[in-house]
């Protein structure tokens, strides 16, 4: 509800950061999304491998989609939000079926390895995309850049504190 009323450009006076973007308010149904799916994924069960397939696709078409539709103009989190969210219950789901390509496909080597990082990445492109482009706004190219660039501290901060924050046990010394 939140998240519906910050979309559709309800502000409340002196607490407008309450439905934006980073707010937990407007967020917390995407978590609670997750959680059902966490606390129930063992108890659903995918009745047939075609309909895992047809898990899988949907899920990779609603995040293909959500890439083009979501930008800078649409209000987010709002109704477009269900893309993202959707397609990634649809896959978690679809994983149940280890035979379905697009499973295969995820679970490669190398895109576990860049799901491992993404995290990180996550957290470092957009500072460093902002920042570029705010000191160097005439090259178009800043931007690309500045996302590419950001991999050399995401993968440095992968590498020496979340792994070693993960592999942490009362047991082992940092």
């Amino acid at each position: 509800l939140a998240a519906m009323l910050g979309a559709s450009g309800y502000v409340l006076p002196r607490e407008s950061w309450l439905l934006g973007f980073y707010s937990p308010v407007t967020r917390a149904w995407e978590f609670a999304a997750g959680a059902v799916l966490a606390l129930y994924a063992t108890r659903i069960h995918v009745l047939s491998r075609r309909f895992a397939g047809a898990l899988a696709v949907a899920g990779v078409a609603l995040l293909a989609v959500s890439l083009f539709v979501i930008d800078g103009n649409a209000t987010f989190p709002g109704p477009l939000t269900l893309l993202p969210v959707l397609g990634t219950m649809s896959l978690i789901l679809a994983g149940e079926d280890s035979a379905n390509p697009v499973v295969q496909l995820l679970s490669a080597p190398t895109m576990v390895r860049v799901g491992d990082w993404s995290y990180s990445i996550y957290l470092w492109h957009w500072p460093l995309i902002v920042i570029a482009s705010l000191r160097w706004p005439d090259y178009p190219w800043v931007a690309p850049a500045a996302a590419v660039l950001s991999l050399v501290p995401a993968l440095a901060s992968y590498r020496w504190v979340e792994a070693p924050i993960r592999a942490y046990t009362p047991a082992t010394k940092l």
